[in-house]
């Protein structure tokens, strides 16, 4: 039912793109437009800073902490926190690990809440070359009110965005449209990657030539990609995704399926076709992946410049699962409505190869392996390992366990908002 059902859904989104292309070229964003107000960079290009929104969740420290601690020789870096209290812990926690928090820029902020490439800065440069802040409207992927997990209102994370600019001495730009970091994806050419759905969802009241219109406008980007829906895996739902397996997505964010490796190498995230037919969430996904699949090759196939397409493979799911048992504790009772204390229920990661972060002379790369798995899972992790060294030659690639990360449908790159090597604006 489920394999089916997704399969079914993407097709009718897929059908739909296809229609509006043909009946409206310009959604191609063949022509730049007049009235551009920002460019955003890819992240392999020059960096300067790196923005840090400290988690109070103590599970998420340990991978926080490698990213920062290895950051610190690329780039400058500011850790915003929402109390006091949480800077204290924060310095006990680097004093105890040997890292010196001189270099580290510390802030406080009531509303630094969320992961960075969420509710963090987003930077890009004005029409002549200056670093601005662009505060895209949030409005928690789309999902107004959730009681089970802490939320950021829009109206706190734009009382961020002017706190980081006013820090920063950098100029802030706002906009009605919804877009987090996680949701595109771009290269230097000016093309954008993006799931029609997501966008769509996020901003009801437009229609995709309005949001085309003002992608252009704010990022300098001239072409997107509009792939058709998002995997099972990062839906957000009230319950779980199949039987008695849950899991906490984004509704839509791109990074995790398909990215620019470079200017001229896009990365797609493929299920084995056998080891789906063990698991419900990636039965369904394989279908909707390779339907994104097909849509991209032919999207490429139209673009004066080819593509390399390269595929690859998605850590066993099944392997990661972690269980837990139903209590009779309210937040069990609201979470786990359908089953019964003493009930066991199991929380499905979203692993990923292609969440994965590049900073200056270092790129961290997401690795599964442990004892007891599978060689074919062990080679995975060295496949990744050494097609990153071909991507990247001559930079660091710096192994990142992002299970932690993974459990809350986010990755490595999630935690951090870089900001590129820019003039400062007004200055």
């Amino acid at each position: 039912m489920k394999t089916f059902t997704g399969k079914k859904i993407c097709k009718l989104v897929a059908l739909i793109l296809v229609i509006t292309l043909i009946s409206n070229g310009k959604i191609w964003g063949q022509e730049k437009t007049d009235k551009l107000s920002g460019k955003i960079v890819p992240e392999w290009t020059k960096q300067e800073s790196a923005w840090i929104i400290w988690p109070t969740d103590s599970s998420l420290h340990a991978v926080y902490l490698k990213v920062l601690k290895e950051l610190m020789s690329e780039v400058r870096i500011t850790v915003l926190f929402d109390s006091e209290r949480s800077r204290d812990f924060f310095l006990l926690k680097i004093q105890k690990d040997s890292i010196d928090s001189t270099p580290i820029t510390l802030l406080v902020n009531e509303n630094a809440k969320g992961f960075s490439r969420d509710t963090g800065p987003l930077f890009s440069s004005d029409q002549n070359g200056k670093l601005q802040l662009i505060d895209f409207k949030w409005t928690n992927f789309g999902i107004q009110t959730d009681s089970l997990k802490p939320v950021i209102s829009g109206s706190e994370k734009t009382e961020l965005q002017k706190f980081i600019s006013k820090k920063a001495g950098i100029k802030y730009i706002a906009t009605d449209l919804v877009l987090e970091q996680g949701m595109i994806d771009v290269n230097s050419k000016g093309v954008a990657i993006c799931f029609m759905e997501s966008i769509l969802q996020r901003n009801p009241s437009m229609d995709l030539i309005s949001i085309t219109s003002e992608l252009k406008k704010l990022t300098g980007i001239n072409k997107i990609i509009w792939l058709a829906a998002a995997p099972v895996i990062d839906k957000i739902t009230s319950g779980p995704r199949n039987a008695n397996i849950y899991a906490t997505g984004n509704n839509g964010h791109i990074e995790s399926f398909v990215r620019f490796a470079n200017d001229s190498t896009i990365l797609f995230a493929t299920i084995d076709s056998t080891e789906r037919k063990f698991d419900p969430i990636s039965s369904g996904d394989f279908y909707i992946l390779n339907e994104n699949l097909v849509n991209l090759k032919n999207a490429i196939d139209g673009f004066d410049s080819p593509y390399q397409l390269i595929e690859l493979p998605t850590p066993v799911m099944r392997f990661h699962l972690l269980s837990d048992t139903v209590t009779t504790s309210r937040e069990d009772s609201l979470q786990y409505s359908m089953f019964a204390a003493g009930d066991i229920v199991y929380h499905a990661p979203q692993v990923s190869y292609l969440n994965y972060l590049v900073c200056n002379d270092k790129v961290f790369v997401p690795q599964y392996y442990k004892e007891n798995l599978t060689d074919s899972e062990k080679n995975k992790d060295g496949m990744v390992m050494e097609l990153m060294a071909q991507f990247y030659p001559g930079k660091n690639i710096i192994p990142v366990n992002p299970l932690p990360l993974n459990y809350l449908g986010k990755g490595v790159r999630s935690i951090v908002s870089l900001q590129p090597k820019l003039s400062v604006s007004g200055k």
